[in-house]
């Protein structure tokens, strides 16, 4: 090639090797520009941040563009967007400042109001500490005034306690002395209406002063020293009679025992039961044990909400006393009880007698002596005898004069029901099984006469009659009532033997009403005792005929299935519901006397709550005793 023709070539060399050292320093200045100006843009951001700046939404894409163009080498336009953003940011930056600088004056001049107020506030408390102390004194001074004006009216209020108390004295007197108005009125009233012939009262009275002056004038006359030793000797004479009244209860309630065991003696003991004298000791000794054990405390014990008393509260006195010339009354009590407790017994567990072991009969007796007839005994005591809190039931008005409910009614519906629970006996005969047909032995005997079982009976009655005394003894002691009580019982007696002898004459010789003598007998003297004191002869024999054939009407419907040993039971519970009724019907204010209901309704309340409580007595014991065949005797 020729030099013309290489000159354009060179030119383009030249140009070519100046772009290769020039152009690369240019486009490295001009990197490094749009670095800056990014880290620029970048360092505003942090700043407007700092100061707490919201930055918008176009300034965030602008320097989110910036990677980008750096990246595809505009770095032109890459220190464009930078600077542009770097003086947005610059703006809110300083925008920001100075609302924030507007917020701090804002909340200095705040803080400058609360310091005033706080100041206020510390002068106002200020002058409340001095208002309190000035208070605080003035109550000081209040205080001692008070303290001072409390000492000179304690003497006033001692006094007026002390007149509130005579108040409460006073008044505790006025009631005593009502009571004792009302009392003397009722009796009053119950002496007018015993009156039947006032002519025939008073010429009686005549008779006996005139009776009482001519033995007066027939005696010698005394002198002063013999008067004056007589008076002397009345306490002491007072005294021995009451002494003598519990000596007689205790004999006599020893007897029940005794006639117990006699009219019961005519029936042979079933094979591998106990003899009759051995089922009565059992059955009074386990009913003596149970009363003083726990009988006594439920009923002469603290009422516990009027229905029973405390059980325990009496038995370490009962244990601890000795002998003692001056008996105490709680002694008495139990002196005076426990021959009733003792028939309770006996009267209880007579209707299954020969069906029960040792175990079994000391069982019921102590059943019904520790907690039947104290239970109901507890609310039918009087206000002299009884606890506070006791003896609703006579509160309410009903009355138990002979113990012929609390005593009779409960333990021969207690033994019937027993009874009835343990089951039919098929070796006890019926009641009314015809006369030929009846074989009765005497205790040891294997045969005998049939008239022996009748003559133990009759024994056993009569003995059975004097210490039924004892149930009237112990409920009103009063020995001069004794004859009257021994004539009423008499009529009463009387009254049920003639019942039986007319029935008996109506039906002869096909039943056994002939048998039925005895217990006609005691039914009478049974229901007598709780009438004794409101009847007259007629009454008291009207009740007996009354009594004689409610026994006899209820020997024909349970004599067959109960059988012969509940003849006991089958008495005294026909007598003690006949008596239950009787003061309900010749008292004072009883229907005869004075055409009254009230009483009658009164008394048959309290009878039914005796049965009540002796046939659920006697139905669980009869299922206690069914479930335990070792309590009773094999093949009964």
């Amino acid at each position: 090639m020729h030099a013309r023709g290489l000159l354009p070539w060179g030119n383009a060399l030249l140009l070519l090797l100046f772009a290769l050292v020039f152009c690369p320093g240019a486009w490295a200045t001009d990197r490094q520009e749009a670095k800056a100006a990014a880290a620029a843009a970048e360092t505003a951001r942090e700043q407007a941040i700092a100061a707490g700046v919201e930055i918008d939404d176009e300034i965030i894409s602008m320097l989110e563009e910036i990677p980008g163009l750096i990246a595809s080498r505009q770095y032109t336009r890459t220190v464009e967007v930078a600077a542009e953003a770097e003086r947005a940011l610059a703006l809110l930056s300083a925008t920001g400042a100075s609302a924030q600088k507007d917020r701090v004056s804002g909340l200095e001049e705040l803080v400058g109001g609360i310091e005033q107020r706080l100041k206020a506030s510390n002068q106002a408390i200020a002058l409340l500490q001095d208002a309190a102390e000035g208070n605080s004194r003035a109550i000081a001074g209040q205080s001692a005034l008070f303290a001072d004006t409390v000492a000179r009216l304690d003497p006033l209020t001692q006094r007026v306690q002390g007149l509130t108390e005579q108040a409460q004295k006073l008044n505790a007197a006025n009631q005593q002395q009502d009571n004792a108005i009302e009392d003397n009125g009722l009796k009053i009233y119950a002496t007018l209406m015993g009156m039947n012939d006032s002519k025939d009262v008073l010429d009686a009275l005549n008779q006996r002063l005139d009776r009482i002056v001519q033995r007066g004038s027939a005696l010698p006359q005394r002198g002063a020293a013999e008067a004056e030793a007589e008076a002397e000797m009345e306490p002491t004479d007072a005294g021995d009679s009451a002494e003598s009244g519990l000596l007689l209860a205790l004999v006599l309630g020893l007897a029940f025992p005794v006639g117990v065991i006699l009219f019961e003696a005519g029936r042979p003991a079933t094979g591998g039961g106990l003899d009759p004298g051995s089922h009565g000791l059992l059955a009074w000794l386990g009913a003596g044990l149970g009363f003083v054990a726990l009988g006594f405390g439920i009923m002469f014990g603290p009422s516990i909400g009027g229905l029973i008393g405390a059980p325990l509260h009496s038995l370490p006195d009962l244990l601890e006393a000795g002998n003692s010339s001056d008996l105490s009354e709680s002694l008495r009590l139990l002196s005076m009880q426990l021959p009733l407790t003792g028939a309770i017994g006996l009267i209880a567990c007579s209707a299954v007698y020969g069906r029960l072991s040792a175990v079994g009969c000391l069982l019921a007796a102590l059943i019904a002596g520790a907690v039947v007839y104290p239970l109901f005994g507890h609310w039918t005591l009087t206000d002299s005898t009884g606890p506070e809190g006791a003896g609703w039931l006579t509160d309410a008005g009903f009355q138990d004069p002979g113990a012929a409910t609390g005593l009779a009614a409960l333990a021969g519906s207690m033994a019937l029901a027993l009874a009835f629970g343990l089951g039919r006996d098929r070796s006890q005969k019926p009641m009314l099984e015809p006369e030929a047909s009846r074989v009765d032995c005497a205790p040891g005997q294997t045969a005998c006469a049939p008239a022996q079982a009748g003559s133990w009976a009759a024994a056993g009655a009569l003995i059975l009659w004097a210490a039924w005394l004892v149930s009237v003894l112990a409920t009103a002691p009063d020995m001069g009532a004794v004859p009257w009580l021994a004539l009423s019982s008499a009529a009463a007696a009387a009254g049920a033997a003639l019942a039986v002898v007319l029935i008996g004459s109506l039906f002869p010789g096909s039943s056994g009403w002939g048998r039925r003598l005895p217990g006609g007998l005691l039914v009478g003297v049974v229901a007598a005792s709780a009438a004794y004191a409101i009847a007259s002869v007629l009454q008291m024999l009207l009740l007996g005929i009354t009594t004689g054939l409610v026994y006899l009407a209820a020997v024909r419907i349970l004599g067959n299935r109960l059988g012969e040993a509940a003849d006991l039971a089958l008495m005294f519970a026909v007598a003690g519901t006949c008596g239950s009724l009787a003061p309900g019907v010749f008292g004072p204010e009883g229907l005869l006397g004075a055409g009254v209901v009230g009483g009658v309704l009164m008394q048959s309340f309290g009878l039914a709550l005796a049965l009540a409580l002796a046939l659920g007595a006697g139905l669980l014991l009869a299922l206690l005793l069914r479930s335990l065949s070792w309590l009773r005797v094999a093949g009964s």
